[in-house]
């Protein structure tokens, strides 16, 4: 409540950012590992996302 309050936002949007900031953390360590870039580029082709452009 102080956060929000503070910097003018409502607690709601507090909320939101603090657990985007968690799932960011949570996707930072499973594509930090050993085969971390490659599940990235897997999942990105998936999405139609970097991995599908045309070269």
């Amino acid at each position: 409540m102080r956060i929000a309050s503070g910097c003018g936002l409502t607690q709601v949007e507090i909320n939101r950012m603090i657990k985007q900031f968690k799932n960011a953390g949570k996707m930072a360590k499973k594509f930090s590992g050993k085969n971390g870039m490659k599940q990235m580029q897997q999942m990105m082709s998936g999405m139609g996302g970097v991995g599908s452009l045309p070269r």
